[in-house]
């Protein structure tokens, strides 16, 4: 389900209707409302609205969360969206007039879709933002961003195509950065344990297909997110629904 209110930071008030930052001018004066409707069309506009399909990068995350958000209508502070919107918008620049490549495949023999940023010479190319701090330390792919190329890898070569190797694309405030990545196996794939956890991407995998099929709530998943980390924050630190997700969990939104 898409954002169904606002937490405005403005204003501070919670559960606000849609065109808040329309009929608010003094909100609508520090949160512009151009920004609003992109956000809004981003998120219904994207290819997995309104399906339980499991795509690559639901696979990387957490289950519950990628369940419970296309379930559950949430409330959102415009701010916090700031910084994938900025990737977004990035991605949809530099794309701009190329047809994302489609793909259906199966992994472990679970259907799932996807659509790589780029795929030249048989080399699947994604992009990603990354901070100009994180710049000064890098000297490689992320293994999660390997992992997501691998897979469209491996789809690629079950639709008949080229799947040579991976490249990802990183772009910081002044530059881009490409680093390539081999291909993991289809083995590696799903023995992987994506973002510092300790769940597999199999077991993503076969929770999502459970609740796929309608054999399991988003309520009764583990709350994996919990034990994925970005340094020291958790991957519920920057989840659309933690607030919702963790009172269903425990009673209470923190």
């Amino acid at each position: 389900m898409p954002i169904g209110a606002w937490n405005c930071p403005v204003c501070r008030r919670n559960d606000l209707p849609l065109d808040h930052y329309k009929t608010s001018a003094a909100c609508g004066r520090k949160i512009h409302p151009d920004y609003i409707d992109r956000v809004l069309e981003s998120e219904t506009g994207h290819y997995r609205f309104g399906t339980r399909d499991i795509g690559v990068t639901d696979l990387i995350g957490c289950p519950r969360g990628v369940a419970g958000s296309r379930e559950l209508s949430y409330s959102a502070n415009p701010k916090d969206l700031m910084a994938m919107s900025n990737g977004t918008a990035w991605d949809q620049w530099v794309t701009a007039g190329q047809k994302k490549e489609a793909l259906r495949g199966t992994l472990g023999g679970i259907e799932i879709i996807g659509e790589p940023d780029r795929v030249r010479d048989g080399v699947i190319e994604d992009w990603k933002r990354s901070n100009d701090f994180g710049k000064r330390s890098m000297s490689q792919a992320k293994e999660d961003h390997r992992c997501q190329v691998s897979i469209y890898g491996l789809m690629r070569k079950q639709n008949g195509e080229e799947a040579k190797s991976g490249r990802i694309w990183y772009q910081f405030s002044n530059d881009c950065l490409p680093f390539p990545v081999s291909l993991m196996s289809e083995a590696e794939i799903l023995e992987y344990c994506p973002v510092n956890g300790e769940s597999t991407i199999w077991q993503h995998l076969t929770m999502l297909e459970a609740w796929q099929k309608g054999d399991a709530e988003w309520v009764k998943m583990p709350l994996i997110g919990e034990q994925q980390t970005y340094g020291k924050k958790s991957k519920c630190d920057y989840c659309s629904i933690a607030g919702p997700c963790r009172e269903e969990a425990t009673g209470a939104p923190y």
